[in-house]
């Protein structure tokens, strides 16, 4: 059996399922890692793991160091994962934002509670 391809095959199943393609397509959502949270509707939120983001870029950073770029499909393969190293660490910096924003408003939470306690 040969494998096939999802996007040869997006259009069929969504009118055979009556859903919507932008539904079947939120492996596009996933995989351009703009936001560290997601939405999808009828599936629900989804939040990125800092955890294993970090391991994530980890292994490519061990990857690319050993990378040979010698052939034309190589370096295409680099370039590759020269993306997905950016794409994470935009995530990782959009977390880190995310918690900071977090932090300040449950410590301006705090600091208000005090204030009406005194």
């Amino acid at each position: 059996m040969n494998p096939k391809k999802i996007k040869s095959y997006i259009n069929i199943i969504s009118e055979d399922l009556k859903e919507d393609v932008d539904l079947l397509e939120c492996r596009n959502v996933l995989s351009t890692l703009k936001y560290n949270r997601l939405n999808i509707d009828g599936l629900g939120h989804f939040k990125s793991r800092n955890n294993l983001i970090k391991k994530s870029i980890d292994k490519i950073n061990k990857d690319l160091n050993g990378h040979d770029t010698s052939t034309f499909k190589a370096y295409y393969n680099k370039k590759n994962l020269e993306d997905k190293l950016k794409l994470l660490t935009n995530l990782v910096d959009l977390s880190n934002i995310e918690t900071k924003r977090k932090n300040k408003f449950k410590q301006e939470k705090n600091e208000s509670k005090k204030h009406l306690e005194e």
